[in-house]
């Protein structure tokens, strides 16, 4: 067994918020490792269910290492800074309130890491794999080998890879590119931080799903807060200034769409044309939003007619 006093390999981080009915399951495939030199870092944004009582029950009698801190709700992006702040291990790995993964995931992502040319693991931010229903069953889009090196932008942009994928970042990069946060913003698009990482790191993907994805769970960490404007808005405009210039040319549409969803969000924040135009520092994005803007402006009418019948 690893020295309790040593830094871990691995923090796996959970996020949770009212998920005392799901964390159990999280917890029994942890405690199921065969690698075992890891931390169990739990981050409650604010839980009001029993979760603190449910946790005090594991921490009497440990079985690996855990650790759990309570804060105010703010949404998974302010759980995943607090996380980063405080992980002790050297790769951090995140794993959802309501999922699990196989017993074999901390070894295998362990071997896959150290496979990596210690000269060449600078460039590398981690490693990332499939993603699998119970019933094994695999999520989204297999990779184009094996053992395939690449960013996660040019796997979405270049070789149209879709659906969920699970790994993990050194603790040195996450804490590079954290989550923005801003007053009352409950919810902040993941794909802005991962596609920051992109931008300087490459990963190593591999063809084995290590994570077991449940569609069970009945709350969302981040709660209503998907259905706000400002956090889609916000995505959009992020997306136009730090990928369109990069890779609109292997995926038109999907900046297109982003273009026309900035300013159809935008709207919905009372945001007008020109606070719009003067959001935009890129001109790339600048020249796609005024392309897209008529069509922007049909989608937030047709946003507002469908609000106003249903009220």
């Amino acid at each position: 067994m690893s020295d309790p006093a040593a830094a871990p390999t691995f923090t796996v981080f959970t996020a949770t918020f009212n998920r005392a009915n799901t964390l159990p399951r999280v917890y029994a495939s942890l405690a199921q490792q065969t690698f075992r030199d890891f931390e169990w870092l739990i981050v409650d944004d604010g839980s009001t269910d029993g979760t603190r009582e449910l946790v005090e029950t594991w921490l009497a009698e440990p079985e690996f290492r855990i650790r759990y801190v309570h804060k105010p709700n703010g949404g998974k992006h302010t759980a995943w800074n607090t996380g980063v702040d405080l992980a002790q291990g050297q790769l951090f790995l995140s794993l959802d309130s309501d999922d699990a993964c196989t017993p074999d995931a901390l070894q295998v992502f362990h071997d896959v890491w150290e496979s990596i040319d210690p000269r060449q693991r600078e460039a590398f931010t981690g490693v990332c794999c499939l993603v699998m229903y119970p019933n094994g069953d695999v999520v989204g889009d297999r990779f184009p080998e094996d053992v395939f090196d690449s960013d996660s932008s040019a796997l979405r942009f270049k070789y149209h890879i879709g659906g969920d994928k699970w790994g993990f970042h050194r603790i040195d990069v996450v804490r590079q590119f954290r989550f923005p946060e801003y007053e009352g913003l409950r919810y902040v698009p993941e794909s802005i931080v991962w596609g920051r990482i992109a931008s300087r790191y490459q990963e190593r993907f591999i063809n084995k799903a290590l994570h077991i994805y449940y569609q069970d769970a009945d709350v969302r960490l981040s709660g209503p807060s998907w259905q706000d404007p400002r956090p889609r808005a916000l995505g959009a405009q992020l997306t136009l200034e730090e990928q369109a210039g990069r890779w609109f040319v292997q995926d038109p549409v999907f900046f297109l769409k982003a273009a026309a969803n900035f300013s159809r969000n935008s709207w919905q924040t009372e945001t007008g044309v020109v606070a719009q135009g003067r959001r935009l520092n890129d001109l790339t994005a600048h020249a796609l939003w005024l392309t897209m803007l008529p069509v922007g402006w049909i989608l937030y009418r047709r946003d507002v007619a469908r609000r106003n019948a249903s009220s």
